[in-house]
C-alpha cells in the first residue's frame, strides 16, 4: 500500500464530530485568550521597564492605556486583513472542491487550520519576547484553510450527504449542535483558566 493510499485510508476512517470539536474548542479559546493576552502583551512589550505601569490594570494610568488601546486596535485590524480576504477566497474555491472531490478533505484542512491558529496564539501569549508580526503569517495560513466557517459550512453539508434516513437528520444535526456548544463552553473554560496565569 501507497503512501497516498494509506492517506486516504486515514481520511476516510475520521468522522466529523472530533473535527468540530476541536475546531470549537480552538477558535472559542482563541477568541477569549487573544483579546486580554495580546492586549497584556502589547503593554508588557511598550512599557516593560515602566515600574509605574500595571499591565494587569491600565485604568490608573490613562495615557498607556489610550496607547495599548491604540496599538492592540491596530494589530487585530491588519490581522484580520490577514486572513479575512484569504478565507474568502479559499471558501468559495473549497466549496466548488468539495463537491468533486468529497467534504471531508476540506473539514480536515480547515481544522488544521484552526488548530495551527491556537496554538500559534498559545505560544505567543506564552513567550513574552516573541513579537506578534509572525501572527500575521499565521493569519494568511488560517485563512487559507477556510477558517472555521468552512469547517462548520462543510460538517454539515458532509453530515446532510451522509445521513441516508432523513429523519434521522435532524437528529444527527442536532448531535453536531450539541457537540459544537459543549465544545465552545470547554474553549472559554480553558481560555478563561489561562487567563488567570
Amino acid at each position: 500500500m501507497g503512501v497516498a493510499a494509506k492517506i486516504l485510508t486515514i481520511f476516510k476512517s475520521v468522522t466529523v464530530e472530533p473535527s468540530l470539536c476541536l475546531s470549537s474548542v480552538a477558535i472559542l479559546y482563541y477568541m477569549l485568550t487573544s483579546i486580554n493576552g495580546i492586549y497584556r502583551k502589547i503593554c508588557q512589550q511598550t512599557f516593560g521597564n515602566d515600574s509605574t505601569i500595571d499591565c494587569f490594570n491600565l485604568h490608573d494610568t490613562v495615557e498607556a492605556e489610550n496607547t495599548v488601546q491604540k496599538l492592540a486596535t491596530q494589530f487585530n485590524l491588519y490581522f484580520g486583513f490577514t486572513y479575512l480576504p484569504t478565507s474568502i477566497l479559499s471558501s468559495l474555491l473549497m466549496g466548488a472542491a468539495s463537491d468533486i472531490y468529497g467534504r471531508k478533505p476540506f473539514v480536515l484542512i480547515g481544522t488544521a487550520g484552526t488548530m495551527v491558529l491556537f496554538y500559534a496564539v498559545l505560544i505567543e501569549l506564552c513567550i513574552v519576547d516573541l513579537s506578534l508580526n509572525w501572527l500575521y503569517g499565521v493569519g494568511v495560513v488560517f485563512g487559507l484553510s477556510g477558517s472555521f466557517g468552512a469547517v462548520l459550512s462543510s460538517i454539515y453539508a458532509y453530515t446532510v450527504d451522509c445521513v441516508g434516513d432523513k429523519q434521522m437528520l435532524t437528529v444527527r444535526l442536532a448531535i453536531l449542535y450539541v457537540i459544537q456548544s459543549l465544545a465552545n463552553v470547554g474553549g472559554s473554560a480553558i481560555g478563561a483558566v489561562l487567563l488567570k496565569k
